[in-house]
């Protein structure tokens, strides 16, 4: 084991065992900031979530939002309706709409070696980062569209980070791997419920898994 790697098991452990875990549930750690302000570059809104606290956390079971839809809802959407089924786990505040808006799911999951396509449906903006390198993004705002990219992410467990940002009118994300969506069938390692998130979030981000390199995009 590299050192890195014995650092972040250390830093995660620490994490965890600092916080009253409840119980643990396959999935991805999600955030959420309801921001003041918007955004015009997803470089502006990584930065406003790493300079700010979270509203709230939840256990992302499935990357697709609004949940079981395809495409985009209107932004006065309810957080409740936006992440349906995953909202049981939700821990924060609510927000009055998910305008001017900040997601972020991160995790560890099981992707498989060889070429394949990771695409990331969005509405507006996004970053994907596998292994601690970018490999897609789409940085101004947009209508609802896939940008898909072909990549090996290898046969072992690999860390990512999908940040997205909604920055008024409609909003959406999905994640998809050879056009299926990325969910916790893949997950190589099960989440902490609520109150051990905010802790595991920070031990993630302290180690620089949001750390972007430009990739091709196909």
């Amino acid at each position: 084991m590299s050192f890195t790697k014995s650092i972040k098991s250390v830093v995660v452990a620490a994490a965890l065992s600092a916080a009253p875990v409840v119980s643990h549930a396959a999935g991805y750690f999600g955030e959420f900031w309801d921001a003041s302000s918007s955004f015009s570059t997803i470089d502006a809104a990584i930065s406003y979530a790493n300079g700010n606290a979270a509203t709230g956390t939840f256990l992302s079971t499935a990357i697709d939002y609004p949940a079981g839809s395809s495409g985009s809802v209107g932004d006065s959407t309810s957080l409740s309706s936006f992440l349906g089924v995953d909202f049981p786990s939700y821990s924060g505040s609510l927000p009055t709409s998910l305008s001017t808006s900040v997601f972020r799911i991160s995790g560890t999951f099981l992707p498989g070696a060889g070429s394949k396509t990771y695409g990331v449906g969005s509405d507006d903006g996004f970053s994907l980062v596998i292994g601690g390198s970018e490999v897609s993004r789409q940085s101004a705002p947009r209508a609802f569209a896939y940008t898909n990219t072909l990549f090996d992410a290898g046969s072992g467990p690999v860390d990512f980070v999908l940040t997205y940002y909604e920055n008024g009118g409609f909003t959406g994300v999905e994640f998809t791997i050879d056009s299926v969506i990325v969910d916790s069938s893949l997950a190589a390692a099960q989440v902490p419920l609520p109150a051990a998130l905010p802790m595991l979030g920070a031990a993630l981000a302290g180690l620089g898994l949001a750390r972007r390199r430009r990739k091709a995009v196909i």
